[in-house]
């Protein structure tokens, strides 16, 4: 029965076409037996996506369902990529994939076919009470025509967003032409390590970094591989397991980084130099920023911040005091964050 297609076997030919489109997703295909809850980021279910679209594959290559091939063929001379192709076809099969797995429903073959003959076609001139065009016999508003919205065919179909914010800013994205981008993989696996981090799988989520920082070298973007490593560094910052790790990220953003930004680098490794235990020579590295940054305030807030992390509110107070004690001679800013955490600390 075709019905037995719908649920795949760990090691899929369909699984694997898309896994190797959507790399970014690997990670968490391979460990979604162990992760607790749905997996939905942002609203989106990336399994799903490749459940659904790793069927669709496997149906282009069933000689039970040349209709899907022809299908494909028919999208690919109209100018869609097979990409975008196969996720138009996929955009239909989802109506008659849920009725089948959760309501046990027969799977409807011969209206699964209409309906692949209404991709790409225009219904604007289509009455609600003309019969519907996939053949039904039925009126169109009582057949297809709420779904033909979800039929309409794009180049950027197959798209998959899991959000925005790092590396993709906006639905429309001027230098992104292709639903298969590096951006978005890039942008992808930002979420996808923020999801396992919060599932409790750091190693996971670095590894989902890592593997953005291997692109980005591989693409020869420089804008993209220190994007990137501030990703791998704010999870490093976040997590005490992922401090020599963090280290090694700083080392390679101060040889990318203008100088007016390696001031919050160099505050960022002496704190994680701290939380391995080793305080005096996190001292010595703020020392050290104040020698060669001595105009910076903001560098003498953030050694206020260590000197309360490492138990020593008395000296903090003494260097935020003297911070707010420069008003109109420092910047906004730093003046605001030390008048806060002044306070905190007084009251405290």
């Amino acid at each position: 029965m075709f019905e037995e297609g719908f649920f795949l076997p760990e090691e899929d030919r369909g699984v694997e076409v898309i896994l190797s489109e959507h790399p970014e997703i690997r990670i968490l295909w391979e460990r979604r037996a162990q992760l607790a809850g749905p997996i939905e980021i942002n609203g989106v279910n990336p399994i799903l996506h490749v459940m659904l679209e790793g069927i669709v594959e496997n149906q282009l290559n069933d000689p039970e369902m040349p209709e899907v091939r022809e299908t494909v063929e028919r999208l690919e001379k109209a100018g869609l990529s097979r990409h975008a192709a196969r996720a138009a076809i996929a955009n239909v099969f989802i109506y008659h994939f849920f009725p089948v797995l959760k309501e046990k429903k027969t799977f409807d073959r011969q209206k699964y076919i209409r309906q692949l003959g209404l991709l790409g076609k225009d219904f604007k001139k289509t009455g609600r009470n003309e019969p519907c065009p996939c053949g039904s016999g039925v009126k169109f508003k009582k057949c297809c025509a709420s779904a033909v919205k979800d039929w309409q065919i794009s180049p950027m179909l197959g798209r998959l967003t899991l959000g925005q914010g790092s590396y993709i800013l906006g639905v429309d994205f001027p230098d992104i032409d292709s639903p298969l981008h590096p951006l978005y993989q890039l942008e992808n696996r930002v979420h996808i390590a923020r999801f396992l981090a919060n599932q409790g799988d750091v190693e996971g989520a670095a590894q989902a970094l890592k593997e953005n920082i291997i692109l980005a070298e591989t693409h020869n973007q420089e804008s993209w591989l220190s994007n990137a490593l501030y990703d791998m560094l704010d999870l490093c910052l976040n997590y005490p397991q992922m401090s020599e790790e963090g280290l090694a990220t700083i080392e390679r953003l101060l040889h990318l980084v203008r100088d007016d930004a390696k001031g919050y680098l160099l505050c960022d490794r002496a704190d994680i130099v701290a939380r391995t235990g080793r305080v005096e020579e996190a001292d010595r590295m703020f020392q050290d920023i104040f020698e060669t940054m001595p105009a910076w305030h903001f560098g003498r807030y953030r050694y206020a911040l260590h000197l309360s992390d490492t138990g020593r509110n008395d000296q903090a107070i003494t260097v935020l005091q003297d911070l707010v004690a420069k008003k109109g001679r420092i910047d906004t800013e730093t003046y605001q964050a030390a008048v806060d955490v002044l306070n905190d600390l007084m009251t405290g």
